[in-house]
């Protein structure tokens, strides 16, 4: 963990309490894996340190779910997930 504090842009905010349930605080991050049509894992969205200080709406976080779905499969149509190299 204390290497891994070096990558956050406030690491002395690390430590603060949350002020109510949909207060984000530095550390907070949520991952949308992108996926191929075999389900390898070929990128994902990170949802970091949001402008207004609270965390996405469930309606904000289900877009991105759909926008990673859409990217998944164009990137596996256009033969970019898989291994194949041509990324």
């Amino acid at each position: 963990m204390e290497g891994e504090k070096l990558t956050f842009g406030h690491p002395g905010l690390l430590g603060m309490k949350r002020k109510d349930a949909t207060s984000s605080l530095e550390g907070d991050y949520i991952d949308t894996g992108i996926y191929d049509g075999r389900d390898n894992l070929i990128g994902w969205i990170e949802i970091s340190g949001t402008s207004h200080g609270k965390m996405p709406s469930a309606n904000t976080i289900r877009w991105i779910e759909v926008i990673a779905t859409v990217l998944g499969l164009l990137l596996t149509v256009r033969g970019y997930a898989g291994g194949n190299g041509k990324c």
